[in-house]
């Protein structure tokens, strides 16, 4: 009788408590529920991680059927997805089965619940713009003091935020309504907008992510342009419109890790820029001939394009069929999948590597079309490869913090037999190596970090006219070999 009353009491308590347990979970019919383990990415082999971008998010036990809410997620979290139990249709819109993120295996413990894909992004890294490799970017009109923690606008869920970096351009990482397929449609109400181009997967919680900002507060930067006002020129910035907006003078370079101006636009004579002045953020017009041009790169960009020239280098020695075989595989380190055909018209590798990855490589080569770029052969793919050496060169001066400003090769042997490396990058005249508080000159480097992630890749501003390098070819003009500094101006090393 007393153990019929205390089954009686058990059953009761765990009515009124339920527990949490495995039989709760629906699975997909061919999960092996003994044998859990975690989703990997087909083409990769590593885990996938979801990361919650609306606050509160519900998990429920099953998706199919009416049921409890098991849990309620709150935004910027990271989870990983049952095996087997990952997209899975229904009502039109995903689903998928969330493992905590700092879970080491499965268990009923560490299941969160089914969590609809509306709620989630499925990538570590930040959107792109579409059919390129540069990602998606903002510039903030106006300074943040809150964030919203919900992407309808509807939805009133605001928090508070202390907006450090004032002068920056963040990334997207989402928007709604996604039905506007992109971020810049007129019909885009907020995007979710990142410190980072990249998510760090092994924290649990994404602190890179800003959260979402409301569409009418940003401007988009779709390329990796950007500008500096050259010292002692005035510049003026003139509005959409013509109207005068202000007029500079600047004595000094910025500062290698400082915001430059990003390009929104151009036409033949003019850039339209963002720029911050005394903490306000403006856009206009200047002249082309009063800036200096740059490109914002990162450290693995210039690894790319270096493999990539490594490639066409290392194919010396093998015959015409496999050499264009490799060339047409490596070629895709920097043009992707992209096929260099618009509009019925074969395009230049140049256009098709500035559509796909934005990064200028100063190569007569990159003037060619693919099918001629792989067709070459003889003294041609010679000198292609001779050719590729040089640039290969330049671009990995740049991790060194200088930069090739004139070149002379032997063509004959494709070697150099002197090169002038730069060390004045800011090209104030004065070499700087690191700072010093008892003068005002600016450290000459290119590579700078900003996140708040150990794991950050390094970023660099590399001003376009440092990617074009003089070249002459030995025999063709006077020069003396004991004399580097003879065609440089000296100058001030701190």
């Amino acid at each position: 009788m007393k153990g019929i009353t205390l089954l009686l009491i058990l059953i009761i308590f765990t009515m009124i408590f339920p527990v949490n347990t495995l039989a709760e979970i629906c699975f997909e019919k061919h999960t092996q529920k003994d044998k859990l383990e975690f989703q990997k990415d087909p083409r990769y082999g590593y885990y996938i991680n979801v990361w919650v971008v609306v606050d509160d998010t519900p998990a429920f036990d099953c998706y199919r059927i009416k049921s409890e809410i098991r849990n309620k997620l709150s935004i910027k979290y990271r989870f990983r997805v049952v095996n087997g139990n990952y997209k899975i249709k229904y009502n039109g819109d995903d689903w998928s089965l969330l493992v905590g993120g700092i879970a080491q295996s499965i268990s009923k413990e560490s299941i969160v619940g089914w969590v609809q894909h509306s709620n989630l992004i499925l990538s570590n890294n930040s959107l792109k713009s579409y059919g390129s490799r540069i990602h998606s970017k903002v510039l903030l009109k106006e300074p943040i003091y809150s964030v919203y923690m919900h992407p309808n606008p509807e939805k009133r869920y605001v928090k508070s935020y202390e907006q450090k970096r004032k002068h920056t351009y963040y990334y997207i990482y989402d928007f709604f309504p996604r039905t506007s397929a992109f971020p810049d449609n007129t019909k885009t109400k907020r995007v979710l907008i990142g410190l980072d181009f990249f998510l760090d997967t092994m924290e649990t919680l994404a602190n890179g992510l800003i959260v979402w900002v409301d569409q009418s507060n940003i401007s988009y930067w779709k390329t990796l342009n950007a500008c500096e006002f050259k010292l002692n020129h005035k510049v003026k910035l003139l509005s959409e419109t013509g109207d005068f907006l202000f007029s500079s003078v600047v004595d000094k370079p910025l500062e290698y890790d400082e915001m430059k101006y990003p390009i929104l636009n151009e036409d033949s004579s003019n850039y339209y820029i963002g720029a911050f002045f005394e903490d306000k953020y403006v856009e206009g017009w200047v002249d082309k001939n009063k800036v200096n041009k740059c490109i914002l790169v990162s450290r693995t960009d210039i690894e790319r394009i270096t493999t990539f020239l490594t490639n066409l280098i290392e194919s010396t020695n093998t015959n015409i069929k496999d050499r264009k075989a490799h060339w047409e595989d490596t070629v895709k380190i920097i043009i992707g999948d992209h096929d260099c055909f618009i509009n019925n018209t074969h395009i230049s590798l140049k256009e098709c590597n500035m559509i796909t990855n934005g990064i200028p490589i100063p190569a007569d080569f990159m003037l060619l079309e693919l099918h001629h770029f792989l067709n070459l052969s003889g003294k041609k793919a010679n000198d292609l490869q001779c050719e590729a050496r040089i640039v290969r060169e330049q671009f990995r001066t740049f991790v060194n913090n200088q930069y090739i400003k004139k070149i002379i090769v032997n063509p004959d042997i494709c070697d150099f037999d002197l090169v002038y490396y730069e060390d004045d990058i800011n090209g104030d005249g004065v070499i700087v190596h690191k700072s010093n508080a008892i003068n005002s000159y600016k450290i000459d480097k290119y590579f700078f970090t900003t996140s708040i992630s150990k794991h950050r890749d390094t970023m660099a501003w590399i001003p376009v006219k440092h990617l074009y390098a003089t070249r002459v070819n030995k025999g063709e003009s006077t020069y003396r070999l004991d004399s580097k500094l003879s065609n440089m101006k000296k100058k001030q090393v701190i």
